[in-house]
């Protein structure tokens, strides 16, 4: 990252709170799971967003929620926006989807969202450019040593990416080499991912933004300034409606989901020789993946330092609610030999939300347990898996 380039925090201005009535245009909250401090969690209906947080309403008051650390949606969005051609990673995890314009080379990427509204990229910022149907790069994976591009032939190159935007610029061992843009699938820079330092937004379209306030907004829609240069049209902010924000994350810094701490170590259960590892979906709102544990099974990872609290949800896949029956137990390292929680998931409670203390941890383990009738219906779902950290990681 460019030396001295601060993030700049996304604070979106909303309704002022003292507005008592449902609104004339009859938008009355937008369900939304609001997550506070210890992780605490209540489903709320969102109007907007201030300064100081999201902004509820409840029994027709419109409420601001003091401390939130983040949101997310409570049910997907009912038509999903249409796909955009290519996504940009960047290395603090913002996700642009749309397409990449301008010439190349040179040292940024000019970016266009939907809606025709464009923003500048210094590459040093850039950690993948892939057709959007191509899955996402996890967050905790490495980077690469050099530079790589994947051709639509299957070649790859390695080096030196010198430009990036309507075609790639690639410094080979070989040789200078130009690839147009229909013939990319993926380009991957050796640049590690980064905690992010401000607050990011999840829109429907798959964008992940981190951005500031410019002004209130009008009805249903919020304006927003970029953290990176928009350059469409001498204009210096966004604009989107209310709706299209499915989750944001106050405190990135804080607040991190339980997959972005990477693959980990996988035991099978007593008494078992050998188990599958357990199935990461791909990364949502909050950059939450599902975790499928298939069968009983201990997953063991290192906690981040300063790791305080976590909050899950386990629940019975749906195809094992009817015979499922198992025990999810959770443990760390310390002084204390008694799990942290314990349930039993079945047919007659095939769902739990679970918090638990994680002070003076460091190391996590998952450990679930066959029931009565044994393990073969024992498929469990991870979801929802939050870690709050006090202060920076090591």
């Amino acid at each position: 990252m460019t030396p001295g380039r601060a993030l700049i925090p996304l604070l979106l201005a909303c309704a002022p709170a003292s507005a008592a009535a449902p609104r004339a245009d009859g938008f009355d909250g937008l369900p939304r799971r609001i997550i506070a401090e210890g992780l605490a969690q209540r489903d709320l209906g969102l109007v907007g967003l201030g300064a100081e947080g999201p902004l509820t309403l409840t029994d027709d008051q419109r409420t601001l929620v003091p401390g939130a650390l983040a949101f997310l949606s409570v049910d997907p969005a009912d038509e999903p926006a249409p796909p955009e051609p290519w996504r940009l990673e960047l290395v603090d995890g913002q996700v642009l989807m749309g397409r990449p314009r301008e010439s190349i080379p040179g040292e940024t990427i000019t970016w266009e969202l939907a809606g025709g509204a464009s923003l500048l990229v210094p590459l040093d910022l850039v950690r993948c450019m892939a057709e959007s149907s191509t899955p996402r790069l996890p967050f905790s994976a490495r980077a690469e040593a050099r530079d790589l591009v994947l051709t639509a032939g299957g070649d790859r190159l390695v080096g030196f990416v010198a430009g990036l935007g309507s075609g790639v610029l690639i410094e080979t061992d070989t040789g200078v080499v130009a690839v147009e843009l229909s013939q990319v699938r993926e380009v991957r820079l050796a640049s590690d991912a980064e905690p992010a330092s401000a607050p990011l937004m999840w829109l429907s379209d798959g964008t992940v933004l981190a951005a500031r306030p410019v002004g209130p907004g009008e009805g249903v829609r919020i304006e927003f300034e970029p953290v990176l240069e928009v350059v469409t049209r001498g204009r210096q902010s966004l604009s989107r409606v209310v709706g299209e924000v499915l989750a944001m994350n106050f405190a990135p810094a804080r607040l991190r989901p339980l997959s972005a701490l990477g693959p980990p170590a996988v035991a099978p259960a007593e008494g078992r020789r050998w188990t599958p590892g357990p199935e990461f979906g791909p990364p949502g709102e909050l950059d939450l993946s599902a975790i499928t544990l298939p069968g009983p099974m201990t997953l063991t990872w290192p906690l981040p330092r300063g790791a305080v609290a976590l909050s899950l949800r386990a629940a019975l896949a749906p195809e094992a609610r009817r015979w499922g029956d198992c025990l999810l137990r959770i443990e760390t390292d310390g002084p204390s030999a008694a799990p942290r929680a314990e349930v039993r998931l079945s047919a007659d409670s095939p769902a739990e939300l679970i918090r638990i203390d994680l002070a003076g941890a460091s190391e996590l383990r998952l450990i679930l347990l066959p029931g009565e009738r044994g393990p073969i219906q024992d498929r469990v779902i991870i979801s929802e898996a939050l870690l709050l950290v006090e202060h920076d990681g090591a």
